[in-house]
């Protein structure tokens, strides 16, 4: 996941999905639909457009 620095200093640990700017998947065998189906639609209702 690419995110914001500023974003990045004030959240610590863990980041708020509307503070990514893009999210890379290494896509599985075993996961392989999920991640090239359900994962893309999710990222897009999070408002992550990369």
């Amino acid at each position: 996941m690419v995110v914001d620095a500023a974003a990045a200093e004030e959240a610590g640990a863990a980041v708020s999905a509307h503070d990514a700017l893009a999210v890379v998947e290494i896509a599985s065998p075993s996961a392989r639909a999920t991640d090239r189906k359900l994962k893309p639609a999710l990222y897009t209702a999070a408002g992550i457009e990369h």
